[in-house]
């Protein structure tokens, strides 16, 4: 297990326990990277924030889609980022309280290593409440979704001419493709509803100027959904030119034998 902190009132990461810092006005946020499953002593580390303690169990084994719970003094905010070296998602258990954020992950990410190294650099950007930070976290980590539609929009020219040549070799693309825009469709759609209920959250860990960012979020999220539905939509569209294509062949060769 790889902790590290960083504390929105001090130029240096503290390097006790995440109450280091609080009553001076600021927040810490501990990111947790769980390595082949081990918790270690993710417990110790947040028993005093007096976490849900069957949610934190739920971080570890990494089994939820996004979703928002509310458990009064602090919330759970499941979230789901791209995977560094393949089109599949992972999740990040974001636990919020009124000075603290602590994420919880299982494999590296570059978003959330950028945005760590940003605050590090440049202390300046962490004025805020900690809800806020949760909302940049939540934007990082949508807005690097966006890619695979980047990724769709580059194959999708190469994809429809082999299927209007019929080409065979363009089943197995297809369904390569169908399976990567299907696996993060599936969390796209839950992640845009978290945000929702995070953008309109009457919590009072939730500011003002967070649900304005939560919104900005929200929004990256549905052009994400949006685009991901209009993938769907083509690939169907391009099966269906595969088929009309290879029909066409079949007359063609149809007709030859006759003539012979």
């Amino acid at each position: 297990m790889q902790t590290r902190q960083f504390g929105s009132q001090t130029t240096d990461p503290p390097t006790s326990g995440a109450g280091s810092i609080e009553g001076e006005g600021g927040w810490v946020w501990i990111d947790v990277l769980l390595e082949g499953g081990d918790a270690g002593d993710l417990y110790a580390l947040v028993s005093e924030l007096d976490l849900d303690g069957v949610a934190v169990g739920d971080a570890i084994e990494e089994i939820d889609l996004p979703k928002v719970d509310d458990f009064g003094h602090h919330l759970l905010v499941v979230l789901h980022g791209l995977h560094e070296d393949r089109i599949e998602t992972s999740e990040i258990d974001c636990f919020v309280t009124a000075s603290t954020l602590v994420t919880i992950r299982h494999t590296p990410s570059q978003g959330i290593d950028a945005l760590f190294a940003q605050l590090e650099q440049n202390p300046g950007l962490a004025i805020g409440s900690v809800d806020e930070l949760l909302a940049r976290v939540s934007d990082v980590l949508t807005r690097r979704l966006l890619s695979v539609l980047e990724a769709f929009d580059d194959l999708v020219e190469d994809l429809v001419g082999q299927a209007l040549d019929a080409d065979p070799r363009m089943l197995s693309e297809w369904m390569a493709i169908r399976r990567d825009v299907a696996a993060v469709r599936r969390v796209v759609h839950p992640q845009r509803e978290a945000l929702d209920l995070l953008r309109q959250s009457p919590s009072p860990l939730i500011t003002d100027t967070g649900r304005r960012r939560f919104s900005d979020a929200f929004d990256v999220a549905t052009r994400v959904a949006s685009g991901l539905d209009e993938a769907r939509s083509e690939l169907a569209e391009i099966l269906n030119a595969y088929r009309g294509a290879e029909a066409r062949q079949a007359t063609d060769v149809t007709k030859v034998l006759t003539v012979y």
